[in-house]
Order: structure tokens, then C-alpha cells, then sequence
């Protein structure tokens, strides 16, 4: 009978030492399971902003702040306005854009329009297309503006200027060339909004960033 409690306690002693065996094996596989899923799950340190960083053309989109305080001069008097980081990134562009003033772009044009005292004008319009000399003049002149070539450019990067007439209004359009395309940078407001929004006009084009540069 001795014997046989002996024979018995040892069996026991084997089968437990197996069974803990047995745990930790289930226990490291189930880890070793883990860690894997968390590796394959994990995305890089910056990953996503490096994705929101990216322009739909895959080209980097310029590292700028979203806003900033620039001095505007309207009358001779020197003035500081707050201007918002804007993304075209169909056109390939960002730039700056007056907070007193609303963005509202399609695939194919980059639009801004005052909103002074938070009344929208779209009589008093800045834009950027991807069109040709011919095409913008045609669209323009269907909005009843008579083209005249500029006798002097407003801007150094322009292939060509011509100076908007129409009773009311006056404004300007360049045509340029960027990403092997022709593009057109364009305004047009009531007379009255002069003093306004020609310095406007100017800081969105100095502040423009052709995405790839």
C-alpha cells in the first residue's frame, strides 16, 4: 500500500509539472500572436501627418503656418490684417488669403470673394484657373468684360497682362506658366471697392506657393 501511494504521488507530481508546461506554451504563443498584430497595426511616428502633408498630385505640400499678421497698405496708412493658409491642390497651389475675405474653389478654379463685415460679394472676385490666353478671354468676355492688353505687367512671372473694362468694374488677368500648364491669375470688383481690394489682391498673389518648388 506504501508503495503504491509513493507510485501515485509521483505520477501526480509529473502530470502537474506538464500541465504548467503546457500553460506556458499556450501563454508565449498567445504573446508572440500580440505582438504581431501590434506590429502590423502600428503606423510610423508621423505617418498620418505625412499622408495630410501630401498633395493630390503627390508633391509635398508646402510646410507653412495655417495663419499669420501681414502689413497691408490701403491709402498710404500702413495697416497689420490676419491672413489664412488656403490649398488648391487640383491647381497645385497655396497661398495666403485676407480673413475678411471667403474662399469658395471648384476642382478647377481657385475663387476668393470679399466678406467684408461678413456680407459675401461676389461682384468683388480674385481667381486662379488653368486656362489658356484664348479660353480665359473667352470666358471673360462673356461676362461682358472688354480685354486691353496692359501696357505695363503688375507682375514679373506673367507671360502676358491685359487690363478688364466693364461699365462699373475694372480688373486685371496674367496668363503664366507652371507645371508645363498655362494658367491665368485674375480680379475684377465695382470701382468702389478699390482702396480695398487691390491690396488684397496683392498679398494673395506674393504669398503664392506652387507646390513642388
Amino acid at each position: 500500500m506504501r508503495n503504491y501511494c509513493i507510485f501515485l504521488l509521483i505520477v501526480l507530481l509529473i502530470l502537474a509539472g506538464c500541465g504548467t508546461n503546457d500553460a506556458d506554451n499556450e501563454l508565449g504563443t498567445e504573446n508572440e500572436q500580440n505582438d504581431q498584430v501590434i506590429e502590423e497595426n502600428d503606423t510610423p511616428e508621423g505617418g498620418e501627418e505625412q499622408a495630410d502633408e501630401q498633395a493630390g498630385d503627390g508633391s509635398p505640400l508646402p510646410d507653412l503656418e495655417e495663419s499669420k499678421t501681414v502689413n497691408m497698405e490701403i491709402e498710404g496708412e500702413t495697416q497689420e490684417i490676419v491672413v489664412n493658409l488656403h490649398h488648391h491642390e487640383q491647381l497645385g497651389l497655396s497661398t495666403y488669403v485676407p480673413e475678411d475675405m471667403v474662399v469658395e474653389s471648384d476642382d478647377q478654379t481657385f475663387n476668393v470673394y470679399t466678406n467684408f463685415q461678413g456680407s459675401v460679394n461676389k461682384d468683388a472676385r480674385f481667381f486662379i484657373k488653368n486656362q489658356t490666353e484664348e479660353k480665359i478671354s473667352t470666358y471673360l468676355e462673356g461676362e461682358g468684360f472688354t480685354l486691353t492688353e496692359a501696357g505695363e505687367k503688375a507682375y514679373d512671372f506673367s507671360d502676358k497682362e491685359f487690363l478688364l473694362e466693364k461699365e462699373g468694374f475694372i480688373g486685371r488677368v496674367a496668363t503664366l506658366s507652371e507645371h508645363d500648364e498655362t494658367y491665368s491669375i485674375g480680379y475684377y470688383y465695382p470701382s468702389e471697392f478699390a482702396d480695398g481690394f487691390t491690396p488684397r489682391s496683392h498679398i494673395i498673389v506674393n504669398e503664392l506657393v506652387w507646390h513642388g518648388h
